[in-house]
């Protein structure tokens, strides 16, 4: 069965992979923009940031043509979540971000 991409449903699920990696206390968690570029036109930027206090910290940025689009890429962009978190950790450690 194909899944559903409608925006809200998809933002929901969004939001509940999200709380999968703890409380995320980020001050802006995700931030949806519509962006206008003259060679490329209007396209969709969605912003994903975690950060769970003493665990994690990481950001995924996408682009989509629609917001729908742009929302399916972020929620596809969590499926590898041990991934995810090693690569977090390995980029904290060399930047010295303080989770």
């Amino acid at each position: 069965m194909a899944r559903d991409w409608e925006v809200s449903n998809t933002l929901a699920d969004l939001k509940a992979r999200m709380a999968r990696f703890g409380d995320n206390i980020a001050t802006v968690p995700i931030s949806m923009v519509e962006e206008y570029d003259p060679t490329r036109g209007r396209f969709w930027v969605v912003d994903l940031h975690i950060k769970v206090h003493r665990v994690t910290e990481f950001d995924i940025s996408v682009e989509g043509k629609t917001l729908s689009e742009a929302l399916r890429r972020a929620y596809l962009g969590l499926n590898n979540e041990m991934g995810l978190l090693e690569r977090a950790a390995r980029a904290n450690l060399v930047f010295e971000v303080s989770v």
